[in-house]
């Protein structure tokens, strides 16, 4: 489940046994904001999954943790194999031509290539 606008008044509760992970969007990488976390005390009954829960009552006799945990993770870039899609020609020389022009590399080659994967 994908939780989104979280607060004390809107928490989302998960079980014991429930998995975090933290999935980008393709390409994406940095730091996300912080996903900060209560405890809740299960001694009067399971923990279960539920959305949408009010725990801004908290600390002392309650259930809920009054202090939270942060956490964070990085996503670290890595480098994407550019694309390059076409063909590309050198133009035409004249047989015995001592010193043909020739053609820049990136007269060549910008118009097939791209490398926006890594241009985060």
């Amino acid at each position: 489940a994908v939780a989104t606008n979280v607060s004390d008044t809107n928490a989302t509760v998960l079980s014991p046994s429930a998995l975090l992970s933290f999935l980008p969007a393709p390409n994406w990488n940095g730091t996300p904001p912080v996903l900060t976390s209560r405890l809740i005390d299960s001694s009067n009954g399971p923990v279960a999954d539920a959305t949408g829960v009010d725990v801004s009552v908290n600390g002392g006799t309650t259930a809920i943790s009054a202090n939270f945990s942060a956490l964070s993770t990085v996503v670290t870039p890595v480098n994407d194999a550019p694309l390059a899609t076409g063909n590309v020609t050198l133009p035409p020389v004249p047989e015995d031509t001592a010193n043909p022009s020739g053609a820049s590399v990136a007269s060549l080659f910008t118009p097939v290539f791209n490398d926006q994967t890594d241009a985060v």
